[in-house]
């Protein structure tokens, strides 16, 4: 959840009776390892979904302009980037 410190809130618990009432007393940012392997792992692993990500709209588009089939998985292949459908 988000909310800012003494910030309260209220949600259903696991029946129609139940409620349960919180209150914010503090918000702190754990600190970060810019430099970690998990770090890296994460950033790696955003920037192939971005790449993903792009060649699938860049297809998507070419497609609607020319009015064919683009094969996915050679397209996929040229760049580098993985065929999200087939993995």
């Amino acid at each position: 959840f988000r909310g800012t410190k003494d910030a309260a809130g209220q949600g259903q618990g696991a029946t129609g009776a139940e409620w349960i009432v919180y209150r914010v007393t503090d918000v702190t940012a754990p600190p970060v390892d810019m430099a970690s392997v998990e770090v890296k792992k994460l950033k790696e692993t955003l920037l192939r979904g971005q790449t993903d990500e792009q060649v699938a709209q860049y297809v998507t588009r070419i497609e609607s302009q020319i009015g064919t089939k683009i094969n996915e998985d050679a397209v996929a292949l040229a760049t580098g980037a993985t065929n999200n459908a087939n993995n």
